[in-house]
């Protein structure tokens, strides 16, 4: 069994969504306020005393059928991280983004100093996608949180562009920047994802500022819908 690690950061929803990981696992440990998401990584990597173990967003609604114990079946690299696919409410697309991660404690013993996306980076042997929806990454409850999601996701995806997967890329990003509205913060949602694809353009060199919350808050108080 490995341990189950639920990162929060200020996320409105983040108790409800604890609540519920806790039906689903007895082996929850909560990082809590950490500044930096790969500080508060390693944090967690210091709590969990199994030598894998699962991180769980705070804004990650996990499913009642999710079953943390089904990895034994998993073929584990120690350098690599399993990542289960997860339904965006906004725009419906089904990948990683806000999905549940399975980590090696072993990656964290050298941890990256320059990083866009953190478990990309980390994962130095892989990035394996599980077929299962293991949840829903409930990541529009405010405008706020759904602007900052839809921003730094179309960062990464426009910098994406270019490289093996463009066409389908371009179509996450397209839906992003496109579908939703009648979603709860759905329109906040886009505007976020049309203003981090227009930023990643014109500021290539800027782009690592998606990991400074504060930097993201002063932005979107900027913003007008």
């Amino acid at each position: 069994m490995y341990d189950v690690v639920f990162i929060s950061f200020k996320e409105s929803n983040a108790q409800e969504n604890l609540n519920q990981l806790k039906k689903l696992s007895r082996t929850v440990h909560h990082v809590q306020g950490v500044v930096g998401i790969a500080n508060a990584h390693l944090e967690a990597s210091r709590l969990a005393s199994s030598d894998h173990f699962f991180i769980v967003d705070a804004d990650n609604y996990v499913h009642d059928n999710f079953n943390f114990n089904q990895v034994a079946d998993l073929e584990l690299h120690p350098n690599s991280v399993h990542v289960w696919r997860c339904i965006n409410p906004v725009n419906k697309l089904v990948y990683g983004f806000g999905g549940v991660k399975l980590f090696p404690k072993s990656l964290f013993k050298n941890m990256p100093e320059d990083y866009l996306d953190f478990t990309m980076t980390l994962a130095k042997a892989g990035y394996f996608i599980q077929k299962e929806t293991a949840s829903e990454t409930r990541f529009n409850a405010t405008p706020f949180e759904a602007w900052k999601g839809g921003f730094r996701e179309c960062v990464k995806l426009t910098l994406e562009l270019d490289k093996k997967f463009s066409d389908m890329t371009q179509s996450r990003l397209n839906t992003w920047k496109t579908h939703g509205h009648e979603a709860l913060n759905g329109s906040w949602a886009i505007l976020g994802a049309s203003m981090g694809s227009e930023f990643a353009k014109e500021h290539p060199a800027e782009v690592r500022k998606i990991n400074d919350f504060a930097w993201l808050q002063e932005t979107f108080n900027t913003v007008k819908l």
